[in-house]
């Protein structure tokens, strides 16, 4: 049954092929389960035979942070979201964007236009971008356009933002 929703599977520790057809370690695992829930095991199975088929992450060997930079990387492309880069260590960085998503009302489905101005080197673009990563994997469509005081005026950034939305 879709119902909209996407699975991105990551095997930890497990061959996805014994999750596909619960052999090994995890079809031992699973077969303990089957005299205590003899209800649900069936649906069970083929949810477990369905993820197993699909394409996710395999995590064996090797330093979880690595596994996790990549499966991180691999979500943000194929949901279509665009992080930026923002130093780690900016002290009260996460405050504006809470700030900022309490005052947009996300549960909305209106359309919201965010301007940020003042002195050049303040950190407005920082914060803007601290605001879209924070916000981008939430809405259905975000742009985001910087350096708009080096541009040709109000159309050329009419055009730009028609461009970002056509993507």
């Amino acid at each position: 049954m879709d119902v909209g929703h996407s699975v991105f599977p990551i095997f930890y520790h497990v061959d996805p092929s014994h999750v596909q057809k619960q052999t090994g370690r995890f079809g031992e695992a699973f077969a303990g389960h089957e005299e205590n829930w003899k209800d649900k095991v069936g649906r069970w199975r083929m949810a477990m035979t369905e993820a197993g088929s699909l394409s996710g992450w395999h995590l064996q060997d090797g330093y979880e942070s690595n596994y996790i930079k990549e499966i991180i990387g691999g979500l943000f492309y194929q949901l279509n979201c665009q992080i930026f880069d923002i130093d780690a260590n900016l002290v009260g960085i996460d405050s504006c964007p809470k700030k900022l998503h309490l005052l947009l009302c996300m549960e909305s489905n209106d359309v919201r236009i965010v301007g940020i101005y003042g002195l050049g080197g303040m950190g407005k673009t920082t914060i803007a971008k601290a605001i879209y990563n924070k916000l981008s994997c939430e809405v259905e469509y975000m742009s985001f356009l910087e350096n708009i005081s080096n541009t040709e005026g109000l159309c050329h950034l009419q055009s730009q933002l028609l461009n970002l939305s056509l993507i």
